[in-house]
This record gives structure tokens, sequence and C-alpha cells, in this order.
């Protein structure tokens, strides 16, 4: 890989990294091993330069020390300059540190044979590292944001790859170049080095971590991270099976499955509601109202959870407010100030072509859990078929989820077969090989959790909305009724609602007495 590494952007980005491998007060030790592997995947020591090669020779010696019990890595200033001092001179030996480059821009003589020019070039390039090690301890990137930050380094990589290389062109047409000990001249030289643009770009736009080889005792602490990650809960659904093994998780990609109007909405704004509770930051893309109405709906089920007042998005408000007594017109005010305090991101403007990005960008700057409403429902369609449009949000959702520890709930409209099914006898979809997502099967295949509301004569008149868990990693779990508070956009859970519709309610055991005949008793054995 043929970088320039006096590339601003590149330079940049590297800077904004190493701060997040460095100990000041944002700095994670915990996540250090994490995150020096995947870096050393997009930017390795081998294709590293300069002074930056130092840095990934330092980290990649506290990246091996980091995996004993117990040990803590924090590369202080002190530490630093230590390892600096002890290998200084084979430091500036190495091809990689490129040090004729840096004593050129230094007007100085890069001739290490000299002893007496071997101490002066020690010297300088110990004060430049020294340098950017200030620089970037002085910057305290947060280690997510550095790693983070990573993604940007691909990109940064391929554009300067692209750079670099066209730029040498016309010196390897001319008089040739020689890079890493090969002579590339004239035609041949030049088609050699553009293919070889090619493929590395290539390899890296397809390159994706999906494989650990055992090979090494300090890749277990990444398998470790990952790992515990993978089992830590954002918070929970309020529903006790649910929650007793899987409630909102990070890395989890949650698909909620209903027909129109039977209250996804406001089972997502439930759930929102739980998120910042929590003291987390959600991020919630609408389409179908607008975010004045949908953060009002956010503000009343915040009340409703918190306070226990039952305050509808109508009456927050204007004189509608007033006629509240004062104090529940403090509580109303102060429930609107925390949720307006909260970090909750209310987006309109989403498209299925800037998902990830947006997500990536949102993640960064602290939201955990990410809700989609719905998958019909985003900007930029551009006459494009619906089919390709879900697929590409269901492969970014789970592209991001995977990447970042984070929470991803989307809500969908069910296919028609499920939508057939649900109007007739919804325990069916249980024991059914379909897929419940309308226009795309790939949302459903990607979900790790998949949950299927709705509706029938018998559970609205009980106030019920049933809740099928249809695809989940864990045990199978018997359908959950919820109570519904949708006029303050809530749900609850009672374990007295559990027997669903199956209870006859007092007046419909009273139609059934008025309806009885003696006559159709006729021809019955009854035992008594």
């Amino acid at each position: 890989m043929i970088l320039n590494f006096r590339d601003e952007a590149l330079i940049n980005t590297l800077n904004k990294i190493i701060s997040g491998f460095l100990p000041h007060e944002n700095f994670e030790s915990k996540k250090f091993n994490m995150f020096y592997s995947r870096f050393q995947k997009i930017l390795s020591k081998e294709d590293s330069r300069g002074i930056y090669y130092i840095f990934h020779t330092i980290f990649e010696k506290y990246n091996t020390l980091s995996v004993i019990d117990n040990y803590t890595v924090e590369i202080t200033e002190k530490k630093f300059s230590d390892i600096l001092e002890t290998n200084i001179f084979d430091y500036i030996k190495e091809p990689a540190a490129n040090i004729k480059d840096i004593m050129a821009e230094e007007g100085q003589s890069a001739d290490i044979t000299n002893p007496l020019e071997q101490q002066k070039i020690a010297n300088i390039f110990y004060s430049k590292c020294m340098a950017l090690y200030q620089t970037c301890f002085e910057m305290k990137v947060s280690t997510d944001d550095a790693i983070s930050a990573l993604l940007e380094l691909d990109d940064v990589i391929q554009k300067n790859i692209i750079e670099t290389c066209t730029s040498l062109q016309r010196t390897i047409i001319n008089t040739g170049i020689i890079l890493k000990g090969r002579n590339y001249i004239g035609i041949e030289g030049w088609t050699e080095i553009t293919g070889q643009t090619i493929r590395e770009i290539t390899n890296i736009r397809n390159r994706k971590d999906t494989s650990v080889v055992c090979d090494d005792y300090s890749k277990l602490k990444e398998v470790e991270m990952e790992a515990t990650q993978a089992f830590e809960p954002l918070c929970n659904y309020g529903l006790p099976t649910l929650d007793d093994y899987t409630p909102m998780l990070k890395h989890r990609l949650v698909v909620l499955v209903g027909r129109e109007n039977v209250g996804k909405t406001k089972v997502m704004t439930d759930l929102i509601v739980k998120v910042i509770l929590e003291g987390k930051k959600p991020y919630v893309a609408i389409g179908e109202t607008s975010r004045s109405n949908f953060i009002s709906q956010v503000i009343s089920t915040y009340i409703f959870k918190k306070y226990e007042l039952n305050i509808e998005p109508t009456m927050l408000y204007g004189e509608n407010l007033k006629a509240f007594d004062k104090e529940e017109q403090q509580i109303i005010e102060t429930a609107k100030a925390e949720v307006m305090t909260s970090g909750m991101v209310v987006d309109e403007g989403l498209t299925y072509d800037t998902v990830f990005s947006t997500f990536v960008q949102r993640y960064k700057e602290g939201c955990e859990a990410f809700f989609i409403d719905h998958t019909q429902s985003l900007n930029g369609r551009n006459n494009r078929p619906m089919l390709d449009l879900v697929t590409n949000l269901a492969l970014d959702c789970r592209e991001f989820k995977n990447m970042f520890s984070a929470f991803v709930c989307i809500l969908s409209h069910p296919s028609s077969d499920v939508k057939d099914i649900l109007q007739t006898d919804p325990e069916k979809i249980k024991n059914l090989q379909l897929s419940p997502t309308a226009r795309s099967a790939t949302l459903s295949q990607e979900a790790d959790e998949i949950f299927i509301i709705y509706s029938t004569e018998a559970l609205n008149k009980q106030g019920l909305l049933g809740w099928i868990t249809y695809k989940r990693r864990g045990p199978q779990i018997p359908t959950i009724y919820i109570r519904k508070h949708f006029h303050v956009s809530a749900f609850s859970y009672d374990e007295q609602d559990q027997a669903g519709s199956n209870d006859i309610e007092e007046d419909e055991f009273e139609s059934l007495l008025s309806s009885y005949s003696p006559d159709a008793s006729e021809g019955l054995d009854v035992d008594i």
C-alpha cells in the first residue's frame, strides 16, 4: 500500500485515532485490545511510515501486554518517552521510519552511518515523536470516538492511494521511480502500479472483519470484549418474560411488525421513553408525523411513565395547560425540560441512502438506541423499487449494529401472508415459516428479534394487545398481552392480563345466558 503520510486528511484522522489510545480522561483502557485489533486491520504497522510507524510499533507492544490479567494499559508520556529513548537508535534505522524524508524537511543530513550525525538524527526524531504525542494527548478524543474514526480512516486511505498513484504516474512514465525496492518505469511500470492500486482499492472496499484466526492469545481480549458487549442490556422492555433473556441489548437489530393503526408507533414511543429514563440517548427517524407532534407524544408518555399522570399531548400547551392546578403544571414543565435536555434526536429527513452514515454520526454524538418508523416512510425513494430500498435498509442496519455497540429497532408492516393470518388466527403465525416483514424478506432474515403485535375484537374490548415473539435468540415464549394506554402512547404489563382473550367478560356471559334456549339442550348428555 503506497500512502502519502504528508496528506493533511490522513494526518488529521490518524492523530484523532492516536488520541484515543492515550490515557487522558476520555480514554477507556479496557477497549485497548479491541481498538488496536481493528486499527491494524485497516492500517497495518507494515504500511505505516515515519513517526506513525513508531506509534504503531509501541501500540503493538502494549497490545501484547493488554492480555495479562489485571494489567491496565496506560501509555503515559513518561512511558512513551522511556521506550523511545531505549529504542531510538533501532527506530531510526528502520526503513519505514523514513528518516531521509524527515531530515530533508529539517535541512539536515540523514547519514546514520556517521556517529555524530546519528545522534543528531536521533534527537530530532525523538523530539518529533514527543511533539506528536503531546498534540494527540491534548486532543482528548474519547476511545469510542476514535473507534468511530476508523471508518473515516478507511475512506481517507482509499482517496490517499488514488491521489498518490495519480501523482506518481507522470514520474513513472518519464523517469521511473523506486518503491519498496522495486523499479517502476515507462508504460509497463505505469500499468503495473495502476493495476496494483486498483487491486488495493478493491480489497479495501471488500474488506470485512469476518474471521478470527486463533493463533495469538492477545486476540482473546477482543473476543471477550465483543462477547460482553453482545449481552450488555440497554434497558428493559418492561415485559418480564422477554427481559429475563432478551431485554433491549446492544449489537441487536429488532423488528416490530404490526398492521396499520394497530399501535406500532405508540409501542415504539413507550420504548423510547424507557431508553430516556435509563439515561441513554435515542435517535428516532420519523416519516409519517411531524417532529413537534412526535416530541409532544414522547413528553406525554414520559409524564405517564415517570410521574403517573395521564396528560394527553393536546393538553401540554396553551389554554389546555392552564386547566391543571399549579402542582400539575410544574410537573408538566419539568417533564418537558427533562425530555428536551435528554439528548434525544428526532429526524424527519433520514433518507434510504444515508442510513448508515447518519447512524454512525449520531452514534459518535452519544446515541445508543436507533428507531425507524417505519421501513417504507423514509425520504429519497427516487422511483426505486421498495423491495430494493427495504433490502438495503436492512443490510445497512445489520452492518451498523455489528460494528457499533448500539440497539436498532425498525417498525414494519406485515407481509401479505402474515397480514391475512393476523385477521383470522394470529397464534398460527408461530408455527409457520414465513417472512413477516412487508416488501423484503431480507429484514426478517437479518433481524435478531422479531415481534408481531396484533389486535382482535375480543382483545380490543379488554384494552389489550397481543405481542408475539416470532424470532428470538433464546427459548420460545408464549404470547404476551400488553395493556394499552394509547391516549398517552404507552403500554403496561400485568400478570393478570396474561390469560389474554380466553376469559369471558361479564357482559358477554350475560349475553350467553339470555340467549339460552331450553330446547337447545335436547339430545345432550350432561353430567352433573
